[in-house]
Parts: structure tokens; C-alpha cells; sequence
């Protein structure tokens, strides 16, 4: 069984921060795999390592990779992009042109991140998998999509359905049967749902204490809670302590709007987490065990 830790949340919040952290600290447990689909990654800075969409191997039982968009679209059209022209040139007369086309639609990209981490997630190679988001727009972009999907492949595949005799008149003997290929990705579908509504997943949601954060912390949370999906918990990042500066007025009227957000966090979200802002970068192994040892002493590591 392989595990999935998930961290969710607009950029600058310290999401990939908190899931290399993380990763760091479940290699004690077994094997696991850091990946990140942030369009802008930072995980290659934080760990002190070049990394590529290629898991490699950082840290003892650590494996990392950041994958880009063009990356990610080039893995669609090698995985999909024949299944995909062999059913649309089975009802409209098209050439090979047809998957580029299809593989520079909105959304595809972030649609086959899912699936990219399905297959890691199924296959049972790691024991565990560390998931950095994108920024909230294309994570939340992520389930919309994903969902959509579902009921437009099922309303898909009736058409096809009752289309089956022509079909069969025009599909040649050795090609792939459209409607065999759109059931596969109905069921692929309800697989990439069933992972992110397991068990084994742990979601968190990482913020900070503003605002912005908490409205967009309040999208997040609704977008997850319309698909079933209870996060495990919000993780209040960078929060400003009076004491740490009492004669300083800045920093004093900063820590107090963070009182103020963190109240509204707290009185709105259960299993809310804080976090401190720190006077040190987290960055290589020895800082990012340190910071682990901040989320475990606030109980936010998941095991």
C-alpha cells in the first residue's frame, strides 16, 4: 500500500516547504517519492538539488522530481495521444495534427497531473508519495476538471453507444474499439477520484495568516468538500508572535491582524495548525528536518 500526502494552497505560503519536510521525515518510515507540478517549482532551491520530471534519488530513501507543464503535456500525448486521434478520426475525417491540437487545450495538462500521480500512487514502488501542488487556482482547476470529466465521458459514451453500428462499419479490423478505449477512461476516471478520496490520502491545506489566504483557504476547502474529500487539516504558516519583538511596532501591528486572521481560521476550520515565522531559510537537509521537527511538535505530520 503506498500512502499519499498532499499540500494544498496559493503560491508563497511554504507548500512546497512543508512537503519536502515532510518527505524528509516519512524516509525514516520507507521508501518515498517527493514530486512537484508547480508551474514555478522550488524544490530543486529547498533541497539543494537540479532536478527534473525524472524521479532521482537525493537523499537515502528519498526520490525527488519537479514537473514542468511542456513536460507533462509531452507524457499525455505519448500516453493518450493515439487513443484519443483513433477515436475522434473514427467520426470525423482528421490527421495526426488533431493531438497537438487537443494536447494545448486548457486543462489538459492539469488533468494528466492527476492520472501522473495515479500511476505512482497505484503501482506500489514507494511507500510513500508526496504530492506539492500547483498554486491554488490550478489545483483547485484540477478537481473541477477531473470531475467534469466523469460525467462528460459517461453522457460520451451513451452517445457512442447508440452510434455503435457505424462504429462497426467504419472501424478498421486491427484498430482499438472507440467505445472499449472510452470505457477505459471512464473507469481510469473513477480510479484518479478513488485515490484522492482514499484513505490513504492526507490532504492538507497550507496558508497564511491574511486575508487572501483565508478566502482563498475557504475555496479550497469547498472545492474538496463538493467531491467528498475532508481535509486532514490547515496549516497556518509564517504566523508573527508578539513576544518575539515586543518594542518593535511594525512587527507588533503585524502580529496582531495575524491574532486576528488566526481567530477567524480557528473559529471557521477544525484541526487548525500553526506555524511560526521563521528567523532561518529552510533549505537542505538539516534545515528541512528541523522544520519537520516543528510540524511534528505541532502534531501535523500525518504519522
Amino acid at each position: 500500500m503506498t500512502w499519499l500526502v498532499s499540500y494544498w494552497g496559493k503560491g508563497g505560503v511554504g507548500k512546497s516547504t512543508c512537503a519536502a519536510a515532510t518527505a524528509l521525515k516519512l524516509t525514516e518510515r520507507g521508501k518515498t517519492l517527493l514530486l512537484s507540478s508547480d508551474p514555478t517549482p522550488s524544490l530543486s532551491e529547498i533541497l539543494e538539488e537540479k532536478l527534473s520530471h525524472r524521479p532521482k534519488k537525493v537523499y537515502d530513501n528519498l526520490w525527488a522530481a519537479e514537473v514542468s507543464e511542456e513536460e507533462v503535456i509531452f507524457m499525455w500525448k505519448k500516453r493518450f495521444g493515439e487513443e484519443v486521434y483513433k477515436v475522434i478520426s473514427s467520426i470525423v475525417p482528421v490527421d495526426r495534427e488533431i493531438i497537438d491540437y487537443i494536447a494545448g487545450a486548457p486543462g489538459i495538462s492539469d488533468e494528466f497531473m492527476l492520472y501522473y500521480i495515479y500511476t505512482y500512487w497505484n503501482k506500489g514502488e514507494f511507500d510513500y508519495v508526496v504530492w506539492d501542488t500547483a498554486a491554488a487556482g490550478g489545483g483547485l482547476r484540477l478537481l473541477r476538471i477531473e470531475r467534469e470529466l466523469y460525467s462528460h465521458l459517461g453522457e460520451a459514451a451513451k452517445l457512442y453507444l447508440k452510434l455503435k453500428s457505424f462504429f462497426d462499419k467504419i472501424k478498421r479490423s486491427n484498430d482499438a474499439n472507440p467505445l472499449n478505449l472510452i470505457e477505459k477512461w471512464r473507469k481510469l476516471a473513477e480510479e484518479v477520484l478513488r485515490m484522492i478520496s482514499s484513505k490513504e490520502h492526507m490532504l492538507y491545506i497550507v496558508t497564511i495568516p491574511e486575508r487572501l489566504g483565508l478566502y482563498i483557504t475557504r475555496n479550497i476547502v469547498r472545492e474538496f468538500n463538493s467531491v467528498g474529500v475532508k481535509p486532514k487539516g490547515i496549516i497556518v504558516n509564517m504566523v508573527e508572535k508578539r513576544n518575539v519583538c515586543p518594542e518593535c511596532e511594525p512587527w507588533i501591528i503585524r502580529s496582531l491582524r495575524h491574532e486576528r486572521i488566526l481567530k477567524l481560521i480557528v473559529e471557521e476550520f477544525s484541526d487548525v495548525y500553526t506555524l511560526p515565522l521563521l528567523p532561518w531559510e529552510p533549505r537542505g537537509k538539516e534545515k528541512l528536518l528541523k522544520f519537520a521537527k516543528l510540524m511534528e511538535n505541532e502534531k501535523i505530520l500525518p504519522f
